[in-house]
């Protein structure tokens, strides 16, 4: 005699494994989310401290000064932003001639989900050309 389609016992059991899978798979999609959401606030704070050191080059090296950037906010989260220009090192750590070489450290600080503070640094090597 031919057998035509499932037991319900087969059944049963394919149901049970793909109600297991489901379970798992509704746990990964919010962390997967949430992850996406974090990696694109870094990824805007690192754009907005390019895009600033940029400005910096181009307004030229007698315009470094330390100063706090406008807040912004891109896609819900508000994003502040500090620069500081210090003197710049070498690579063992020697002090630079000021008027040849300034470093440019700009730190964007946001909050992230949960209320924790998150904050991106670029330090730059800004060099008077001659």
């Amino acid at each position: 005699m031919k057998r035509h389609g499932f037991s319900l016992c087969e059944l049963l059991i394919s149901l049970m494994i793909l109600s297991v899978l489901s379970v798992l798979l509704v746990g990964v999609i919010p962390a997967s989310v949430f992850g996406q959401k974090a990696a694109g606030q870094r990824l805007f704070a690192a754009n907005w401290a390019r895009a600033e050191v940029e400005r910096m080059r181009v307004a030229g090296f007698d315009h470094l000064k330390d100063h706090e950037l406008t807040p912004v906010t891109n896609n819900g989260t508000d994003f502040r932003a500090q620069v500081k220009v210090a003197n710049a090192k070498d690579s063992t750590g020697s002090e630079l001639d000021p008027s040849r070489a300034r470093e440019v450290r700009i730190t964007v600080e946001w909050k992230a989900a949960g209320g924790d503070v998150r904050s991106y640094t670029s330090r730059s090597t800004l060099v008077r050309q001659p």
